[in-house]
């Protein structure tokens, strides 16, 4: 992904949808997207989870920062989700952990080691979701 535009949602682009949505748009931009507008409105409500996941743990006084990837609106799961459970032979009782799916880090000097955050998609494939 060619951007050097770092996605950071801020407390201004979760106020309200409409604030969330030109936050998509931007997004959508920044990594060269190409949606149409069926499209966009079918993944809003993923992109919105990725955007509150990464201002919750940003909000959480850790030593890195994370920020949005090319991956926040789902894009990955419609492409490991069928791999994965295919290889794995899909069991409904069992959560798949992928790291690190609708984020990147943005302070790599500061990412600890091994981050102590599990992901797992859930049953429709949908957002990612965080395992307690």
């Amino acid at each position: 992904v060619g951007t050097d535009e770092v996605i950071l949602p801020s407390d201004k682009d979760l106020e309200s949808e409409e604030a969330l949505w030109a936050l998509y748009k931007r997004w959508c931009k920044s990594f060269n997207e190409e949606r149409d507008y069926d499209e966009m409105v079918r993944r809003f409500d993923t992109f919105k989870d990725s955007v509150r996941m990464v201002d919750s743990v940003n909000k959480a006084n850790l030593p890195y920062t994370l920020k949005l990837s090319q991956f926040a609106d789902g894009k990955l799961a419609e492409y490991v989700v069928p791999k994965v459970f295919d290889e794995q032979r899909y069991r409904p009782d069992s959560a798949t952990s992928v790291k690190g799916e609708a984020f990147i880090y943005a302070g790599e000097d500061d990412v600890p080691e091994h981050p102590q955050m599990r992901f797992k998609f859930s049953e429709s494939g949908g957002p990612i979701i965080p395992l307690e």
